[in-house]
């Protein structure tokens, strides 16, 4: 009856169509959608209306289901974060106990390329969205834990563009990112102190990611298209599986540089810089 006299008054001021609520004389509730307009000429309105209940119980049942299976990978995200961190754990239980530095520094590799992933899970467990991963706070912490784990004397500069990724594409990235950082501050810096660089970029139809040391630079005989490190192996074939192309700079240092297609799941805000 409000929306009827406001409508009276002038037609902009109630709603044309709208959903309402009664409880029948059996106590059953039922949903209805209304249309009303008013008849040309009259102060009278016209009305129609079509029972709803149908569909509204079935639209609050599937979001009810959508809920539940939210809070399931919720669930299964952090339980794998669990798992994995259980593995690292092994694993440090294990250097703990090897006398070889060489299987020592193995091993510390492997918990690293470990956290790699299980931060993944963790940063989709805790974020709203379950699809897709803000790469720039996970880049942040995931170098931040490198320098902390292998040289606390060198100075890192990240500079990442709002882009967000699935995980199949996050996991990959954040590997490769892990191996080139990891070396540039374990191998770079004889004397302990030097910058890498970090980037991620978005540009037209490509993410090209680069990483890059003022350090001693990469040995001349080392060719990562050939060679027999795991690390270096590692970045090749995670490149490859995601179709992109690497490409080196020896000049003041060393510098790697990825360049993928946009993934159709990824998500960019903000502009991109070149």
């Amino acid at each position: 009856m409000k929306y009827h006299q406001l409508r009276r008054r002038n037609p902009e001021l109630a709603p044309r169509r709208y959903t309402f609520g009664f409880r029948t004389r059996e106590g059953e509730v039922r949903y209805m959608q209304m249309t009303a307009d008013m008849i040309p000429g009259t102060m009278k309105s016209v009305a129609s209306m079509v029972d709803i209940t149908e569909i509204k119980e079935a639209d609050e049942e599937l979001r009810r289901s959508l809920h539940e299976k939210e809070i399931l990978l919720k669930e299964i995200h952090h339980r794998v974060k669990n798992n994995l961190q259980i593995i690292s754990s092994l694993l440090n239980l294990q250097a703990l106990s090897t006398e070889g530095v060489e299987v020592r520094d193995v091993l510390r590799e492997s918990q690293g390329r470990i956290k790699v992933m299980a931060m993944i899970h963790e940063h989709l467990y805790q974020s709203e969205s379950l699809a897709r991963i803000n790469f720039r706070a996970y880049i942040e912490r995931l170098v931040e834990d490198i320098v902390i784990s292998y040289g606390a004397g060198v100075r890192t500069k990240i500079e990442v563009d709002d882009v967000e990724f699935d995980v199949d594409t996050a996991i990959p990235l954040g590997l490769i990112i892990n191996e080139l950082v990891t070396n540039s501050v374990k191998y770079a810096f004889p004397a302990g102190t030097g910058t890498v660089w970090v980037k991620v970029r978005s540009l037209d139809g490509e993410v090209a990611v680069s990483v890059a040391d003022d350090g001693v630079g990469l040995p001349g005989n080392i060719d990562p298209e050939s060679t027999d490190t795991l690390g270096l192996t590692l970045v090749r074939i995670l490149t490859e599986q995601l179709d992109g192309t690497l490409t080196i700079n020896r000049d003041n240092g060393t510098g790697f540089r990825i360049t993928i297609r946009k993934p159709s799941g990824e998500h960019l805000t903000g502009e991109s810089m070149a």
